[in-house]
């Protein structure tokens, strides 16, 4: 598709893994899906898959309620956290007044965003992307602003583009700004019909995180399962510019050249953020993992989760829904 391809590099390693950020990798009745369908991780699945992620961090004396365990994984199209909650298990998570960020660095430890939105939190690694959950209804995943591939919805002045639609070096720099911005894409560019008329650019924001199991809908991103006490999260490789995870490949460059450039993965960090009602940047803090020190993020507390890559991948087959609905359809010769 037109809006990702020039961000999966190198391009002939498209056929390693699934971008699910690419629409056209998802036509048909019969699903390509990554993994071993009987060990994959699904959102609203058996607990014990998730518990099966490689454990990254814990705090096995958190208080009730708080972050206590972190497992990561991955395949062919995602990257799958699991984080459990100390006590929680068979109850509801209290949305009403707390809140959740999850922050995550993608590249060197010493760039990217050093502020936490949200209990004021400074870290001594930088983070590219931050993930809120506020509740069921509203959860979001952020970049740096130097770190978004495409332009934004602020390119779009009085419904024109004027062709504005990547953004320039992709990089990460040193911040202390607490910023984090909108995924926005722009998949319609402005353009003039044949009659003269003037049809204004569109968009969606790609970074927004749809709550469910993956039973309910393939699109569902997140999900509280309250007989763990786990939160579920996968997110696409593409989401997190990664551009081909079977090399540990993501989107780095210093400066804008001819092409986009790219670097290896030295490792990702992962922390989380339990946070009470409040601003954006003042709700009080609760509880973190790892251990907030002294209102810091210490460096030396996060591991680095580093993927293995590979040179074939690995893949089940299933109907989608539209096949019952097809057959059905047809069945009654409408």
């Amino acid at each position: 598709n037109w809006i990702v391809i020039d961000y999966e590099r190198p391009l002939e390693n498209t056929r390693q893994w699934h971008n699910v950020m690419d629409a056209e990798q998802h036509y048909g009745m019969l699903g390509v899906y990554a993994g071993i369908g009987s060990t994959t991780p699904r959102l609203g699945g058996p607990a014990a898959r998730w518990r099966a992620l490689p454990m990254l961090t814990e705090n096995a004396l958190a208080p009730a309620g708080r972050p206590s365990r972190m497992r990561v994984g991955s395949d062919e199209s995602y990257v799958y956290l699991a984080v459990e909650f100390a006590g929680l298990a068979g109850k509801r998570f209290p949305w009403k007044d707390r809140s959740l960020l999850l922050a995550l660095d993608s590249y060197r430890a010493e760039l990217g965003q050093m502020l936490l939105p949200g209990g004021g939190v400074r870290s001594e690694v930088g983070f590219e992307f931050a993930a809120t959950f506020h509740d069921t209804t509203d959860a979001e995943l952020r970049s740096t602003p130097d770190y978004a591939p495409y332009a934004g919805g602020e390119a779009i002045v009085g419904g024109d583009d004027y062709g504005r639609f990547g953004h320039r070096p992709i990089t990460t720099v040193p911040r202390s700004d607490g910023r984090f911005d909108s995924m926005f894409v722009i998949t319609n560019r402005a353009r003039f019909a044949r009659d003269g008329r003037f049809i204004p650019a569109s968009g969606y924001n790609r970074g927004r995180l749809r709550y469910g199991t993956a039973a309910q809908s393939s699109l569902s991103d997140w999900w509280w399962d309250a007989n763990a006490g786990m939160l579920e999260l996968r997110l696409p490789w593409g989401l997190i510019n990664v551009s081909d995870p079977s090399t540990r490949t993501l989107l780095y460059e210093r400066e804008a050249g001819d092409e986009i450039g790219t670097a290896t993965s030295d490792g990702m960090r992962f922390g989380i953020l339990l946070l009470g009602r409040g601003s954006v940047m003042e709700a009080p803090l609760l509880g973190a993992l790892p251990t907030v020190t002294g209102g810091t993020w210490r460096r030396r507390q996060f591991p680095a989760w580093q993927w293995s890559g590979w040179t074939e991948p690995r893949y089940h087959t299933g109907l989608k829904p539209v096949y019952d609905s097809l057959k059905a359809l047809w069945r009654r010769g409408d």
